[in-house]
């Protein structure tokens, strides 16, 4: 994947054991090298996948015409029990809070996020609750929300300003290489006050201050 282009356009399959799972395209901004960079990010945070069975084939185009190859490629390779991956939910974009009602995506089910595997990005250092958890929303490969102060139109604000509990609370990171549930369950949630409850669903977790009990949770993390 190294060897690819920056700003190649084009389109390209993702394989397991050779077997055609997802085809997608991309233009020249974002390139082969970005976007199959982010499939990788996304498929190593996920259960019931072996990277080592995963490969991808890409073809570049230097110029897109009127004819769409990715529909076209998509409709010759569906079926006969390939394209898993395909209309499934993979590459999809988070819902949004109070959604989380929602049944999660065909994807999801089969390979929800692992938030047992070490983070690289993690190193020891002390630092507020809030640092911490803009850290891990803006380097985790899926996707964690949570809770913000409330702004004058009694909306939340943007994640980048957190919730001001997030904000006083002081943490300390005592080791590299911390799972995400680690970092929950021995860092974040004893450093803030009773009442925060991270939510683990199948493609992402959220952290409220908020008593909910969501239907499609795997489980969820508080203070004992």
């Amino acid at each position: 994947m190294l060897s690819l282009p920056e700003a190649a356009q084009g389109v390209y399959m993702l394989l397991e054991d050779g077997t055609p799972m997802y085809i997608g395209k991309t233009d020249a901004a974002h390139g082969f090298k970005n976007r199959l960079y982010r499939h990788f990010l996304t498929l190593s945070a996920r259960k019931n996948i072996d990277l080592t069975r995963v490969t991808f084939k890409a073809v570049r185009i230097m110029v897109f015409t009127t004819v769409n190859v990715e529909a076209t490629l998509i409709k010759h390779f569906l079926g006969e029990n390939k394209m898993a991956w395909q209309n499934s939910g993979f590459g999809s974009n988070d819902p949004g809070h109070n959604r989380e009602n929602q049944e999660p995506s065909d994807f999801d089910k089969l390979h929800p996020v692992n938030i047992d595997m070490p983070l690289e990005f993690i190193r020891p250092e002390q630092t507020s609750a809030f640092e911490l958890l803009l850290r891990l929303k803006e380097n985790l490969p899926y996707d964690l929300r949570y809770e913000t102060d409330l702004g004058s139109n009694n909306k939340p604000v943007k994640y980048t300003r957190g919730h001001i509990e997030q904000r006083e609370a002081q943490v300390v990171v005592p080791r590299e290489g911390m799972s995400l549930r680690e970092l929950l369950k021995d860092v974040l949630i004893p450093a803030l006050p009773t009442g925060w409850v991270a939510t683990v669903f199948p493609g992402r977790v959220i952290f409220y201050k908020e008593p909910t009990t969501y239907r499609y949770a795997i489980e969820q993390l508080k203070r004992p």
